[in-house]
């Protein structure tokens, strides 16, 4: 999981004529160094604020800690049947991954995919994507056969965006520098920014060893979503705050 902080960002600009500014996905900040390297943050989605004076001011704005990949396939139904996908860099985090579908290159309508975690909820018609882990710890996508879940059409172009991070390393961090430019609703490009954090990087941590897997697949199996005994409620935060050391 990358490690997530919170920061106030202060675009200032030459004029109070109203308008907005939008922070893409992917804007980018640089953080202080961390036994003698600085780290990248990025916005994993768009975020728009109005100007207030002569200012925008983003508040309690999330920056998270790695650099967003992007990466297009397109779906071979005869070269690859089982509409498989095999995401090449290691170190994701699974949760900033998104996927969007095109159903081929000459149509533009895109279709945002989500990504499966109760297979109960999911009919036929579900646009959604599968996740898994493959030989070498390198994670693959899949999809659906009409049956659980809408397969691909052939042709289609599947377009998967994440964060590759480095979990544990960059918590802590802080003292950030924006490294983007960014341009408003007016057409003006501002650089004048002011960052003041308020919360250094935390929540990072790395992937499962094989041993903690091992000791936990059954805790998350018995539990199958349910909070009933002690022992289903340990395996929920561990599963969703996977930076906790220990927990009683």
């Amino acid at each position: 999981r990358a490690p997530v902080a919170i920061i106030d960002f202060t675009i200032e600009s030459n004029s109070s004529t109203s308008g907005t500014c939008t922070l893409p996905e992917g804007f980018a900040f640089l953080s202080n160094q961390i036994d003698s390297r600085a780290y990248n943050f990025v916005v994993l989605e768009d975020t728009t604020v109005t100007k207030s004076n002569t200012q925008y001011v983003f508040e309690n704005l999330n920056i998270y800690e790695g650099q967003l990949i992007t990466y297009n396939f397109t779906y071979d139904a005869g070269a690859n049947p089982k509409s498989v996908f095999q995401l090449p860099d290691s170190n994701i985090d699974t949760t900033t991954i998104k996927v969007t579908v095109t159903p081929n290159a000459a149509n533009s309508a895109s279709t945002v995919y989500e990504k499966v975690t109760d297979v109960l909820n999911i009919t036929s018609t579900s646009q959604v994507f599968f996740l898994q882990e493959g030989r070498g710890n390198i994670y693959e996508i899949y999809f659906g056969n009409d049956v659980v879940g809408k397969s691909l059409p052939d042709g289609a172009i599947v377009s998967v965006t994440y964060l590759i991070t480095n979990g544990t390393a960059s918590n802590k961090a802080n003292n950030f520098v924006a490294t983007s430019t960014v341009i408003d609703s007016l057409g003006t490009s501002l650089t004048n920014f002011t960052v003041n954090p308020q919360s250094a990087a935390s929540g990072g941590s790395n992937a499962e060893t094989v041993d903690n897997i091992k000791l936990s697949a059954a805790s998350q199996f018995s539990t199958q979503n349910r909070l009933i005994t002690f022992k289903d409620y340990e395996t929920y935060i561990q599963s969703n705050y996977p930076n906790i050391d220990s927990l009683s």
